[in-house]
């Protein structure tokens, strides 16, 4: 597992519904640190890491700030792998910016929040330079941090412009999240139409969810013509992406196919 992999999945754990928000990170390229690193080599991965960062290679850079981050084949050092992630992010490296957003982020939930809020949330700088640097991750973290007010004030309609971000780098959950905003008016006008084709392409990118709000989308005509057999085959899909995803299962409960889904 390499950095950004690992760095996703701590954020996955953190926010569970959203797992394959992290399915479109970018690939570092390999050097003889990193792949030591990649290989669960941690203890020989440091020095290399060192000496590849010292030569300015700031890719190196970042994978060192998250081997002081998480005490990986070195001592946990929180304040030294910002300063790394920091110097591979001001270098053009956007996996650092998101790493180094994420840590002020998670250290700023110990803030109570009009302390967080009163503080500028610094982490939003460096979401905002990832997003920037087609890191989808980095967006849509920054479109819920926005969504719901976690670290920063809520500002829907920003909310919408980086969730518009991730959904344009790939993220499904970011498109899911934006047809929501689409279908409610939450922060942008409402617009079924434009709702009903993310929840399709959210629902093909396999987030059980948007294949709900595409079940109803078609149970209630919203967007599309009523259409109960292709509601009935959204739910059912929801529930092989996730099985008994409770509100898919409630859906074909009502329309009469309890039994099939383990309802009494």
């Amino acid at each position: 597992m390499d950095m950004a992999q690992a760095g996703s999945m701590f954020w996955c754990v953190f926010a569970s519904f959203f797992t394959n928000v992290c399915a479109h990170v970018n690939i570092l390229p390999p050097t003889s640190g990193r792949t030591a690193f990649d290989q669960n080599q941690y203890e020989a991965a440091a020095p290399l890491l060192e000496a590849e960062c010292q030569a300015f290679d700031y890719y190196s850079c970042a994978y060192l700030g998250y081997a002081n981050q998480f005490g990986l084949g070195k001592a946990r050092d929180i304040e030294q792998a910002k300063q790394l992630y920091e110097k591979s992010c001001s270098n053009g490296v956007s996996e650092a910016c998101f790493h180094l957003g994420l840590l002020l982020q998670w250290q700023g939930a110990d803030q109570a929040p009009t302390d967080a809020i009163n503080s500028g949330a610094a982490f939003v700088e460096y979401y905002d330079k990832a997003c920037t640097g087609e890191s989808a991750i980095a967006c849509f973290m920054l479109g819920e941090a926005y969504s719901r007010g976690m670290g920063i004030r809520t500002d829907k309609t920003k909310a919408v412009y980086y969730y518009q971000a991730a959904c344009d780098n790939f993220s499904m959950p970011g498109c899911d999240r934006l047809g929501f905003a689409y279908s409610t008016g939450e922060g942008v006008a409402v617009d079924k139409r434009r709702a009903y084709f993310l929840f399709i392409r959210a629902c093909d990118g396999q987030v059980a969810r948007a294949c709900y709000s595409l079940g109803m989308a078609y149970l209630n005509g919203e967007g599309i013509g009523a259409n109960p057999a292709a509601a009935r085959r959204a739910f059912e899909h929801a529930l092989e992406i996730e099985p008994m995803y409770d509100p898919a299962v409630e859906e074909l409960t009502r329309m009469g196919l309890r039994n099939s889904y383990g309802k009494d």
